[in-house]
């Protein structure tokens, strides 16, 4: 890594973090999918539906926006 990035103490742990970055999907369809994701995950943490049934719902719901 370049020296100015190393010696600055606010590059430095922006640089160090990097290795733990993850880049969406760059789809048109991205921000809908993590709609339907975070809204079934939701649904699961308070009980409004199980973990399997609000996981199969997202599923299906995502391969549908996905075959558009």
């Amino acid at each position: 890594m370049a020296p100015e990035i190393l010696n600055d103490k606010f590059a430095s742990v922006l640089a160090s973090q990097l290795p733990y970055g993850k880049v969406e999907p760059q789809i048109p369809q991205w921000p809908e999918i993590m709609d339907v994701f975070t809204t079934s995950l939701q649904e699961a943490i308070v009980g409004m539906k199980t973990p399997e049934d609000a996981l199969a719902e997202a599923h299906e719901r995502i391969n549908a926006i996905l075959a558009r």
